[in-house]
């Protein structure tokens, strides 16, 4: 099947792979590619086929938009919107795993066209109509989901202008939600506070000010409120955002009826404030209130599950990229606060850092020199700075921006056994053979030796090496895991010993990570499989998490401190509750032992590298 893209063909339709339409004799693959097979849409704008790419072994399905406005009138603008889009998606597409990518924009002869990518799924319209109204838990899923989503296009100073559930999809592979139409789409002012322009928007789902030609990030967190509405209730916002009726009386008596929370219908009241300043005014914002009221995680026997408002949505987290470039073991990964960049370390095979767009996966640039595996890469806080570590001793300090290298580091101890820094990337501490030394990394030079036995008290005294170190969010505190079961903790600015805690664990004491709760530390044991969660504040134990059958490699807490990913020796990826040190997943997919993970700055994304010499980008989902 084959469907001409001549306007005006009569006979559109034709069977079979022939290369020119029976009817008209247009050519039938633009740019002799793309094949369209079927209309799909239409809009104020343009067309949109189904189609396929022929130049492609697997010949997969893609989307041709035809320029084709409905009127004569304001044909200019039609055009500019036209290409705005094309412009976008572009910009976007190509770093957000959850907005449509750009494959080709091009005209021919008299025509517009772009390429984009094709998301099987249904838009949010029509499941309403196949399974009913959501419930709120699955709300609050959306509402997460879609607010990391319009943060990284706020980020990108672009305002969506047109949020409504058809322009949400939920692709059908992993059950995540894509935006797409960036058709009205605008680029805020160098402020990043107001667009102004043409009048555009859905009627109920756009915000007041874009009846008057403005826009501003806080009109897609209205668009994304009367969307959750229209879901909860089945009710058009437009029948009860009226500009003199009493809206928030009448939109307050629609959720009760369909039992919203107080929280929810607070939420959706503030949001849908007609004055842009009485709204929350960014996608933080309201992911700040999300987490402050995020409710209880409870388990399921099968599968793990959130319990909002005594409902429950199922969560998954889908592989959703298999990065294979390493020749070598991947021992370390980082991911940069913008959560655009991931950095990767591997070892002996290669002894590379590789940097990674990680929306993509495309490798950027791989920065050579260590001649042992490295054992450790971080980002500093600022995005500014790359610090790699490895067996060879060298602790090599990297420009990011410039991919150069700024000085190196060489440790005098014969071995070391685990390599930290401070957020900013200013502190390192590096365990070895007879306590911690600790480096000022801007500098480059050893600040001092924190070491493994307290010279004054039998009571602290640790005995060899120092196995794993860790240091707090607030460069208080310094601890080091040792050879028999115990941990040190030191303050920062003096080197002075503090405490030390006899874990049980089996073995030496590795890894050891601080919770963005300051004062929470997670540790694990070489010869034992479990995780322990300490409160240093409270000197007690928290939790002690079982579930793993080999031993624990590394730790990653979610920056938003609810979750703590594991990686193990039984090739899986364990997610647990902090609330109640339960375990939500495993995660299963490579080949051997998991030996490095970390999340993304949104808590969204997850990467683990592995024996197996890949890289694995997860997903967070809902099932609904």
């Amino acid at each position: 099947m084959s469907y001409c893209l001549n306007p005006v063909c009569r006979n559109p339709e034709n069977t079979g792979d022939v290369e020119k339409c029976l009817a008209c004799g247009t050519p039938l693959r633009l740019k002799e590619r793309y094949r369209a097979i079927e209309p799909i849409g239409q809009g104020g704008f343009g067309k949109t086929f189904l189609a396929i790419d022929e130049d492609l072994p697997s010949k997969p399905h893609c989307v041709i938009k035809q320029f084709f406005p409905q009127s004569s009138q304001s044909f200019s603008k039609a055009e500019e919107l036209f290409r705005r889009e094309a412009e976008q998606l572009e910009q976007l597409g190509k770093r957000h795993l959850q907005i449509p990518e750009l494959f080709a924009f091009f005209e021919l002869g008299s025509g517009l066209y772009f390429v984009q990518e094709f998301v099987d799924g249904q838009d949010l319209d029509q499941e309403l109509k196949n399974v009913g109204k959501l419930d709120e838990a699955k709300i609050w899923c959306l509402l997460e989901e879609l607010l990391c989503i319009l943060k990284f296009i706020h980020s990108n100073r672009v305002i969506h202008r047109d949020i409504k559930s058809a322009n949400i999809i939920r692709r059908s592979t992993d059950h995540k939600l894509v935006l797409v139409d960036f058709g009205i789409s605008k680029l805020a002012s160098e402020t990043g506070i107001e667009v102004t322009g043409t009048v555009i928007g859905s009627r109920g789902y756009a915000a007041p000010e874009q009846e008057e030609g403005k826009g501003y990030f806080s009109s897609d967190l209205f668009g994304l409120a009367a969307t959750c509405f229209y879901l909860l209730t089945s009710v058009q916002p437009s029948k009860v955002l009226s500009q003199w009726g009493n809206w928030q009386k009448n939109l307050k008596n629609h959720l009760k009826r369909n039992n919203i929370s107080d929280d929810l219908r607070d939420l959706l009241v503030r949001l849908l404030q007609r004055t842009p300043s009485q709204r929350y005014q960014s996608a933080d914002e309201v992911i700040e209130l999300l987490n402050s009221i995020r409710p209880q995680i409870t388990v399921a026997p099968t599968l793990p599950v959130f319990t909002i408002a005594d409902r429950k949505i199922n969560e998954i987290w889908p592989c959703e990229k298999t990065l294979t470039s390493h020749s070598s073991t991947v021992l370390s990964v980082a991911i940069s606060p913008d959560g655009q960049v991931l950095a990767s370390g591997s070892g002996v095979d290669d002894m590379l850092v590789k940097i990674w767009e990680l929306s993509t996966g495309k490798p950027i640039r791989s920065l050579f020199g260590h001649t042992s595996g490295v054992q450790f890469v971080t980002i500093s806080s600022d995005g500014q700075t790359l610090v790699s570590a490895s067996s060879d001793k060298v602790i090599k300090v990297w420009d990011l921006v410039t991919k150069h290298l700024r000085h190196t580091i060489t440790e005098d101890s014969n071995w070391f056994w685990s390599v930290t820094t401070n957020s900013s990337a200013e502190i390192l501490a590096v365990g070895h053979e007879n306590g911690a030394n600790l480096w000022d990394l801007t500098a480059g030079k050893l600040l001092g030796t924190l070491v493994s036995q307290d010279r004054f008290s039998d009571d602290y005294s640790i005995d060899g090496p120092i196995f794993s170190v860790a240091i707090s969010l607030d460069n208080q505190i310094v601890v080091g895991g040792s050879h028999d079961g115990k941990i040190k903790l030191w303050e920062l600015s003096t080197g002075n010993l503090l405490d030390v805690i006899s874990t049980g664990h089996e073995g030496l004491v590795k890894p050891l990570i601080f919770s963005p709760n300051e004062h929470i530390l997670a540790s694990s044991g070489s010869d034992d499989s479990t995780i322990k969660v300490w409160d240093l504040k409270n000197h007690e134990l928290v939790h002690t998490c079982n579930g793993h059958t080999d031993r624990i490699r590394a730790l990653a807490f979610s920056p938003d401190g609810h979750t703590l990913a594991s990686a193990s020796s039984d090739e899986t990826v364990g997610l647990w509750d902090m609330k109640t040190g339960e375990k939500l997943l495993s995660l299963e997919g490579h080949s051997g032992p998991v030996l490095s993970v970390t999340f993304s700055p949104d808590s969204q994304t997850l990467v683990t590298g592995g024996q197996d010499k890949t890289i694995k980008i997860w997903q967070r989902a809902c099932i609904l």
